[in-house]
């Protein structure tokens, strides 16, 4: 009689390359998400642009950790791309999902290289904090030699001394690196996490949900970056902060400055762990604009002109949009928008529908939008659409 549990698990899927580190300017430690027994027989279906690759052995009972020679060295300040060809696969014979990776020689870390990116330090019940750092040199900096710590507001002491990778690992000049204590559950918190840019660390510095005080440092403890927070820090229409994060408006401004965060938009899905901050964008010369996918819709699902977008650049973060839409008569027909928070971009959908769920008639329909932010300043702007039906 078969187990209950009996049954085949396929290994349908193949991760590849989980990390690669220059461990001198003549070898480089690779580790693989799976065992590759044979990695060592098959030294063609790896590479190392720019280099040629000598020898290559294995580097744990695993199969998982190589070392790989060089026949000449690294030069400091070129990043490389190792890569496995198709050829390579597991035991099920799947193709690496990671077939490439970006590493390079890491050089010391100054003050300001490197710096804080984000923070989220009230998390939902059902989640956990996380930091986020952001490298603005030219250099690439090794992650195991990067601490933060947290200060004691009422003490001044210094406590809960972290190092934010316990693996060697490169980040690259102008790389995201987010790190929490469980990277799955911040992944499904958040639609605009970056999964591979979110690292596990067993523990975090202290980061109390009303204020605190955070050091990154260097291993000898020099603080390359620092940021003081508050709970007040955001936006002041945001009634309750709990699982938003603050993100750095642009990463060159000084992250002991208040002015330098803001809470990550609603659009974002209130936080970016991993990923390009929501109110980053594109620099915007010409003002603020709202631009229509459209100036009609025919809402009958055949995939050409079904619903409107409407795009919206802003100058500035912390834009609070309102949106309603009303008939040729003037009747309210639906609110598309009320008070909503967005960074420097947002992007508002209609589909033809009305308050009550129903398709709106054959006719004209005017876009009320008006747009104010924190510092008082206050924008209004009408919108025509046609609907064919």
């Amino acid at each position: 009689r078969r187990n209950s549990v009996s049954g085949t698990n396929p290994d349908q899927a193949f991760y590849g390359i989980e990390n690669v580190f220059p461990s001198d300017s003549l070898r480089v430690e690779i580790l693989f998400s799976e065992s590759l027994p044979f990695l060592t027989e098959k030294q063609g279906a790896v590479s190392i642009r720019g280099r040629e690759i000598s020898d290559i052995s294995v580097n744990d009972p695993l199969y998982r950790r190589f070392d790989i020679r060089l026949t000449e060295p690294l030069e400091k300040g070129t990043i490389y791309s190792f890569v496995v060809s198709r050829d390579l696969t597991d035991f099920s014979e799947n193709q690496a999902i990671t077939g490439s990776f970006r590493f390079g020689l890491t050089e010391n870390a100054d003050r300001k290289d490197i710096v804080f990116n984000e923070l989220l330090f009230n998390p939902l019940p059902d989640c956990c904090d996380f930091l986020e750092l952001v490298n603005i040199s030219e250099k690439i900096i090794d992650a195991s030699q990067l601490f933060t710590a947290s200060i004691n507001h009422q003490t001044g002491d210094t406590s809960g001394i972290k190092c934010i990778s316990q693996e060697s690992r490169c980040i690259l000049p102008g790389s995201i690196y987010a790190f929490t204590t469980n990277p799955e559950i911040v992944v499904s918190a958040y639609i605009s996490a970056d999964s591979e840019h979110i690292h596990k660390v067993s523990s975090l510095s202290s980061m109390p949900d009303d204020k605190g005080h955070l050091l990154l440092l260097d291993r000898k403890l020099d603080v390359l970056d620092e940021v003081i927070y508050s709970e007040k820090m955001h936006h002041s229409l945001i009634s309750d902060n709990e699982g938003i994060s603050l993100e750095k408006v642009r990463p060159e401004m000084p992250s002991e400055k208040s002015q330098s965060w803001h809470s990550a938009s609603e659009s974002s899905g209130w936080g970016t762990p991993g990923a390009v901050n929501s109110i980053w964008g594109p620099v915007n010369s010409s003002g603020d604009q709202i631009i229509l996918s459209s100036r009609r819709i025919t809402p009958d699902n055949d995939g050409n002109e079904d619903i409107l977008l409407m795009d919206f650049n802003f100058e500035d973060p912390g834009n609070i949009i309102s949106a309603a839409i009303f008939n040729e008569t003037g009747s309210l027909i639906l609110k598309l928008a009320e008070n909503y928070l967005s960074g420097t971009e947002a992007t508002l959908v209609w589909d033809g529908i009305d308050e009550n769920g129903s398709l709106v008639q054959t006719g004209i329909y005017i876009i009320l939008i008006n747009i104010y932010n924190d510092k008082g300043k206050i924008r209004s702007f009408k919108k025509v659409c046609t609907v064919i039906r």
